[in-house]
């Protein structure tokens, strides 16, 4: 029975390090690709010009930097994807549940309050987050037009609820119940 046990934890103990040098071993093949996409510049500004390629332009950065902004970037999207899944897939959809059929608590009005407003921040939040990450030369795609979209229909949606007064109630009602649905369906 004990060698069983110590033979199932030396079998583990050899898989992870096994796993781990897999990791090493891609992470060196990732920065072997991004020096032969930099042409073995290594982070020189110009490569010397020679008779038949004249000099060239050259990014300043290294191989590892590529490889530690994909790292960044990847960690973005993890980021982003789980805050935005927390604002729309629970906040958002409380508050309109509580808006729509939970009227008879005496606090419903500041749950949606809140729960709308935290969506809002979260959802700024970690736009801008994604953004500061990808930058804004990179192309976006439709999920990223699609965001853009629900970004700004939540910040019409906040502003509509500090001027709600000013306008005819029945109006903006069907206004806010409208936007707010398809913010929740983009989002």
């Amino acid at each position: 029975m004990g060698k069983v046990v110590i033979d199932a934890k030396v079998a583990a103990r050899r898989r992870r390090e096994r796993s781990r040098k897999e990791r090493e071993e891609s992470r060196r093949e990732d920065v072997q690709k991004a020096r032969e996409i930099l042409g073995g510049f290594g982070g020189s500004a110009v490569k010397a010009p020679t008779a038949e390629k004249p000099a060239v332009e050259a990014p300043t950065t290294d191989a590892a930097a590529l490889v530690a902004a994909a790292d960044r970037r990847r960690a973005a999207r993890l980021w982003h994807g789980f805050s935005m899944a927390f604002a729309w897939l629970l906040l958002a959809p409380a508050s309109a549940f509580v808006a729509r059929h939970g009227r008879d608590a005496p606090t419903w009005f500041a749950f949606h309050r809140a729960a709308s407003y935290c969506a809002a921040g979260v959802t700024a939040t970690s736009a801008w987050y994604i953004v500061a990450a990808r930058g804004w030369s990179t192309a976006w795609g439709r999920h990223g037009r699609v965001g853009a979209y629900v970004v700004v229909g939540v910040a019409l949606q906040a502003i509509g609820g500090y001027a709600r007064k000013r306008y005819p109630r029945r109006r903006w009602a069907a206004f806010h119940r409208a936007l707010g649905f398809a913010c929740i369906a983009l989002g």
